[in-house]
């Protein structure tokens, strides 16, 4: 499955996932066929991107989260509500409560079927007029990490609620406005958070410190290395992971750049949680449809887990001779071919 614009996206494709709406209700089911009405239904929604199928994917849907989770409706449902009331302020001892319930629920799903999962980035607007749906699904590929990496099925829970709820200090209306409010955020929220629910002590520490990084240039406390908690390790490489995706630093000049830029980045982080976010991502996920800087359009086949920039492609249309039609190629190998830019569909009109 191969994920789309909205603003891109051509009749007759087949939805690959169900669509939910905020109130967690299936308002599209996979395997339908896109029509003019169905475009104007995910415009009149809010959703701007989504998953088709066609027969240039040809990875197995397991790998996807929203394939797996049975109860993917309630869970945007219950932690959307949670999401609003936090921010707000308003949410009850009942609405905290059921969001926990919920990630229980979650954190049992991704423990039957990790061995299927990756963690990979989901951008937002994939559900209809939600108010955190980038909180809800990095929350959930960070409980995938927190899986990866080890942790009990507890801490997940609790690294999940850490995760869903460390920005209130720059997203809740009694908290945004405060003078230098983003880097006082992690504290904000922990204070306001410790005062107003009963939250597990690993879940504030979490918050406090996810902007803290192992060589001491983080806030607020300046913290460095083991000082730092694991949560808060966890988290941080999520939002760097999501945050890489979302510019699209990868794209171009890969082979000269990427790397360099990559190294220095990655001594920020905990050296043992960056090595099992790499061994369980997918940087580019599989079927994505990529142009070579050859003029080659190939998709990803496969990831390498030695090296998750440079995934094995292969090669569904060629304008170069330099490979041949269906070949399947090892980007690592080629110092002089390098990914120029991700595209929808192959006659190449459409892309990021």
């Amino acid at each position: 499955m191969r994920l789309v614009s909205v603003n891109k996206l051509r009749l007759d494709s087949k939805i690959a996932v169900d669509i939910y709406d905020n109130y967690g209700q299936i308002i599209l089911y996979k395997n339908t066929n896109v029509t003019q009405p169905i475009i104007h239904k995910l415009d009149y929604m809010n959703i701007e991107y989504i998953y088709i199928t066609d027969e240039y994917c040809l990875s197995n849907p397991e790998s996807l989260f929203m394939a797996q989770l049975d109860n993917m409706g309630e869970v945007i449902s219950k932690l959307e509500e949670l999401g609003k009331a936090s921010f707000e302020g308003t949410a009850t001892e009942e609405i905290v409560m059921e969001a926990y319930f919920t990630v229980e629920d979650i954190v049992e799903e991704l423990f039957k079927k990790k061995e299927y999962l990756k963690i990979r980035y989901i951008p937002d607007k994939m559900t209809g007029n939600t108010t955190a749906g980038t909180i809800i699904y990095m929350s959930i590929m960070t409980a995938i990490f927190g899986i990866k990496a080890g942790l009990a099925k507890e801490e997940v829970e609790n690294l999940f609620m850490a995760s869903l709820l460390k920005d209130v200090g720059i997203i809740s209306p009694y908290l945004k406005n405060l003078q230098n409010a983003y880097q006082l955020h992690p504290a904000l929220a922990y204070n306001y958070l410790s005062k107003k629910y009963f939250l597990h002590s690993d879940v504030l520490v979490g918050i406090l410190h996810h902007h803290e990084m192992i060589d001491g240039t983080g806030f607020p406390q300046k913290l460095q290395g083991h000082s730092i908690h694991k949560f808060a390790k966890i988290i941080q490489l999520m939002e760097m992971f999501f945050e890489l995706k979302l510019s699209h630093k990868i794209l171009g000049n890969m082979n000269t750049q990427l790397k360099p830029k990559l190294s220095e980045l990655f001594k920020k982080y905990d050296v043992h949680f960056l090595e099992i976010l790499l061994d369980n991502t997918e940087f580019f996920s599989l079927d994505t449809m990529v142009e070579l800087s050859n003029g080659d359009i190939g998709v990803v086949v496969k990831n390498r887990e030695c090296d998750v920039f440079f995934p094995a492609i292969q090669i569904i249309k060629t304008k170069s001779e330099k490979f041949l039609l269906n070949e399947v190629i090892d980007l690592e190998k080629f110092s002089d071919i390098e990914i120029e830019r991700i595209i929808y569909y192959l006659d190449n009109e459409s892309s990021l």
